[in-house]
């Protein structure tokens, strides 16, 4: 996985074959670049995809993200706060 940045925008991505025409390849909200790799369907694709030029696999901003929040530390207190504020969310909408 590779990652890139232009100002405040981040992808990340993986190029799969060589030369010819570029083709890109997004999953959007159907999947991401790793869940790629675990269906053969898709695998097939982006493979004959690869025998006729470069393909440009991009991913959602979520995977660096993900990766980010993994290296800063801080996941559990993350995790612990998403959690209080859904409850708290549920607790007015008497939803509990």
């Amino acid at each position: 996985m590779r990652y890139a940045r232009s100002g405040d925008v981040a992808i990340a991505y993986q190029v799969v074959g060589s030369g010819g025409p570029d083709v890109v390849f997004m999953r959007g909200i159907a999947g991401d670049l790793v869940s790629t790799w675990d269906q053969p369907l898709l695998v097939r694709h982006v493979q004959g995809l690869a025998d006729c030029g470069r393909v440009l696999m991009l991913d959602t901003i979520r995977e660096y993200a993900s990766e980010q929040l993994e290296a800063s530390g801080e996941v559990e207190e993350i995790h612990r706060r998403h959690a209080h504020h859904f409850l708290e969310v549920a607790d007015r909408a008497n939803l509990n």
